[in-house]
Formats: C-alpha cells, structure tokens, sequence
C-alpha cells in the first residue's frame, strides 16, 4: 500500500505536461501533410470561357468513317480515273453469242491461206450460239450448245464466191475441270473451201460436208492462259481427220488511258490433217501467230465480261507439208505460201 502511493507521487505535473506535448507532435505533422498529399485527387478545374478547337491531327487518330461501307473502321481510297478496270475472273455467265466477222482480208481454213484465184477480197462471217438453259442433262452436269453461221466470199467471179456457205453445228459438253469444258458434236458445211474440195478434189455430186468432232476449250480469265484442241472425222464429203491446236496468253491492261483500255492476246497454233483433203494428205496444213487486242470500258459497257465486244486482230499462217500435195489433188494453185492477214471481229453475248 504505501509503495503504490509512493509512485503515484512520483509523476509530477511537468510530467504530464510533457507528456502531452509530445502526444499532439504527431497529429499536427499529420494535419499539415494531408492537403499535399490530397492534390494530385483533386478533380480538374472546369474551364471557363469560349473552348477552341485545334485542327492538327492526333498521333493515333481514329480511322475516317466510310459513308458508302457498312463498316466504319474500313476506309479505301477511290481508285484513280486513269487506273484500269480489274480484270474479273469469271467469264461471262450469258447461254449465247451471235459474232460478227465485220472483215477478214483473206479467206482461210483453220488458219490455212486460200489463194485470191478463189477468193479475191476476203470474206465476212455471221455466226451464233446458244447454249440450252438445262446444263445438267441426264444428271451427269451435261449441256447442249446449238450454233449456225453464214458467210459472205467477196469476189463472186471467183469459185469460192458463187455460193455462200452456210454450217450448221450441235454438241454436249460437260465442263471436266474450272475453265476446262469438253465437247462432243456433230457439223454439216455447205459450199466454201470444204465444199470447193469435195467436188474439184474428190468429184462429189454436191458440195456438202459432214464431220463428227471432239474439242477441249481452256479459258483461265484470271491467270490470261487460254487455248484450244480441236479433232474433226469427215464422213461426207471429205473424209479423213483434221486436227487444230492453239494455246496463247492475254496480257491485261497493256493499253489504259482515261476510261479506255485494251488487253493483248498472243497465240500460236498448228493444224494437222491426215487424209481429210485428200488420199495420201497427210502433214501440216499450216502454223500461225495471231495477235488481237481487246478494248474495254472501265465502266463494262463493252470489253472483258460485258455483253458487248470488239477484237481487231492480226495473223500471220505458213503453209505447211500439205501444200504441194492439195495442189497436186486440184490441179491449181489453192493454198498460199504465206498469208498476213487481219480482221475485226465484233460480238454481242446474251
């Protein structure tokens, strides 16, 4: 008892005082470091007076909103009016065509030049197609093609020029690969330079000829390879086999100024027969380079996949081994050496 009065006693009032000064130490310090410490949470002062607008463009600006796309982050520029049109790759999708042969300088066959004596000053040509709407016959991908042709010898003097030689084509194809179609058919020629030889040649009582047929057509609109291979057997008329092979490359956009522009399209070819002109006619009838320009319209009116189209062109043919020997069968000069020979060819497909 007395010892706990004793240290009661012992903490005097300086004591306490003391005490309590240093209590109060820290929550002054704590009371002048708050508002420092709470300025950087403040919220931003909100401006007065009128806001300027700048026109400089961000760092990381936002893409300009396209009006004509339905996706606003995509933005294209428009294409120059001077840029070509993009070549489609994909032919047209019309069942048929009627091609207007305006003008062709000389009269040739599968590329073989026929001689002025029988045909003076060229010729002119009609031609038309239509494929039938059902282009899966017998369920086996099938269709039917139908085509017919008329043309025009100018020089009526001249043998080949006293009738006009009319054909008549039928076929079934089936399309094997993408851009690759094949066809079996039936032709039936009256007059022209077949005819002239089925009478002059073989001393037929008229001038007409029939053919059976096999052809395997390529056409790659997007790569530019195209061609042809072509296998005939006359049984009326002229017999025996003819052969026609051709295979060349479009150039696309090799001509472009404003809203015209042209492809280019080179080709060679070669046609064989083998006793179709004639008993022991067997070689080469020709080998040709042909070159021919394609014109279109960046707005499709005409050219490439519209439904309008015009190809002037230029070929050059040799005659080959079997020249001699269709001479030798007619008794004449019918088959030229050389022959450089142009051409504009218009058409409209449907």
């Amino acid at each position: 008892m007395r010892a706990h009065t004793r240290f009661e006693l012992a903490i005097s009032p300086r004591a306490l005082y003391n005490k309590g000064r240093m209590n109060k130490l820290p929550l002054l310090l704590l009371s002048l470091s708050l508002p420092a410490l709470a300025v950087d949470d403040l919220p931003p002062l909100i401006p007065t007076g009128p806001v300027e607008y700048s026109n400089e463009p961000a760092l990381e600006s936002a893409p300009p909103l396209n009006a004509d796309a339905g996706n606003p982050f995509l933005a294209e520029s428009e294409p120059a009016a001077t840029s070509p049109a993009p070549l489609t790759t994909t032919g047209n999708n019309g069942k048929g065509y009627i091609s207007l042969n305006a003008f062709t300088s000389h009269y040739n066959v599968r590329g073989m030049g026929v001689e002025h004596g029988l045909s003076k000053w060229g010729f002119s040509s009609l031609d038309a197609s239509y494929t039938l709407p059902n282009d899966n016959l017998l369920n086996w991908g099938l269709q039917a093609l139908i085509a017919a042709g008329a043309d025009l010898i100018w020089g009526s003097p001249t043998p080949l020029g006293k009738d006009t030689p009319l054909r008549f084509q039928a076929a079934i194809g089936k399309e094997i690969f993408p851009n690759l179609l094949v066809e079996v058919g039936y032709t039936i020629r009256r007059a022209g330079f077949e005819g002239f030889m089925a009478t002059e040649g073989r001393g037929g009582a008229n001038h007409t000829t029939q053919d059976l047929f096999l052809r395997a057509s390529f056409d790659d609109h997007g790569k530019g390879f195209f061609g042809h291979a072509l296998w005939g057997f006359g049984f009326q008329g002229l017999t025996g086999s003819y052969f026609d092979i051709e295979g060349g490359y479009r150039f696309t956009d090799v001509i472009a100024a404003g809203n015209i522009g042209s492809d280019l399209e080179v080709s060679v070819g070669v046609a064989p027969s083998i006793g179709y002109w004639g008993r022991n006619v067997e070689g080469i009838d020709d080998v040709r380079v042909r070159v021919a320009l394609q014109p279109f319209s960046q707005s499709g009116s005409f050219g490439r996949d519209a439904h309008l189209y015009f190809t002037p062109w230029v070929q050059l043919a040799w005659a080959g081994s079997n020249r001699n020997k269709i001479r030798h069968i007619t008794g004449r000069k019918t088959v030229s050496n050389a022959q450089l020979t142009f051409g504009l060819e218009a058409g409209w497909k449907f």
